[in-house]
Parts: C-alpha cells; sequence; structure tokens
C-alpha cells in the first residue's frame, strides 16, 4: 500500500481512538456518581483504556497526539480543576503510552504478557504523577501563588 493510504489510516484511527477515549471522559456527565472517587477512578481507567489500545494499534504517534489532547478537552469539560495541571497529566499520559509500547515491543502481548505491559505503565504513570504533581507542583508552584505553607504540606503528606 502506498505511504499516503497509510498515512489516511493512520489519521482516521488515531481520530477514531481520540473520539473514543473522549466519549469515556464525557461519561462523567452522564453517569450517576461519577464525581466521586470511585467515579473518578473508573473514568480515569476508562481514559488510560483508550491510551493503551491507542498505543497497540497506532503506535507512539497517535497515542501521543490522543495523550496531549484528552486533558486539554478535560479541561475544557470542567473535569480537570486548573490549567497549569495540563502538562503534568499530558506528560503522564505520555509516560504512559510510551511506556506501554515500549514493552510490548520488548517482550510482546502474547501468553499474558500484556498485562505486564499495562502494570508497568500504570505503575510508572501513577509514580510520575505523584512526583510532578505531588512534590513539584504543590510545594513550589502553590506556595508561589501565596498559598500557607500548612495547606501545601497537608497536600503532600
Amino acid at each position: 500500500m502506498s505511504d499516503r493510504k497509510e498515512n489516511i489510516k493512520l489519521i482516521t484511527r488515531t481520530a477514531l481512538l481520540l473520539a473514543v477515549t473522549l466519549l469515556f471522559q464525557e461519561l462523567r456527565r452522564v453517569l450517576p456518581g461519577v464525581g466521586t472517587l470511585a467515579g473518578t477512578l473508573i473514568i480515569g481507567s476508562l481514559v488510560n483504556l483508550g491510551l493503551f489500545v491507542a498505543a497497540g494499534i497506532v503506535g507512539w504517534r497517535g497515542s501521543v497526539l490522543i495523550a496531549l489532547l484528552t486533558p486539554v478537552v478535560a479541561f475544557l469539560q470542567n473535569h480537570l480543576a486548573l490549567a497549569v495541571l495540563i502538562p503534568f497529566v499530558a506528560a503522564g499520559n505520555i509516560v504512559l503510552v510510551l511506556v506501554f509500547e515500549w514493552i510490548i515491543r520488548r517482550i510482546g502481548m502474547d501468553k499474558g504478557r500484556g498485562w505486564i505491559s499495562v502494570g508497568g505503565a500504570s505503575v510508572l504513570k501513577s509514580l510520575f504523577l505523584w512526583g510532578a504533581i505531588a512534590q513539584f507542583f504543590v510545594r513550589f508552584l502553590l506556595p508561589a501563588q501565596g498559598l500557607p505553607a500548612e495547606k501545601t504540606a497537608a497536600m503532600t503528606a
């Protein structure tokens, strides 16, 4: 197949996967109780699922694009509280898709190995977000905005 046809297929698949992933984010508006911690975990898991599927189908280029766009749309949908968090969440999503794709290229997806990729990428994303938000954002950026030290300390405990 020609490069042009391959590019069209990649763009189309990326757009469809982006639409499905954004649809998962929008479930907050139609499902009862998703404003709770449990709802956040469900929606977050579905968004991560969309990112995993994108990494597996369209590779790192398409999945990184989706990883960048989902927090922007989440902010526009009022699901992300502060615009300054967009780069942190986007970077966490990028960690997720790049680590996932790197692991599946190394060990494959057969014989239950996909769970290793999902688990490893999820743990690294969680660690990245904890470090970026709890340790950097809350300790350095919020105090610079005048938030009292005792409140920032409580957020990082």
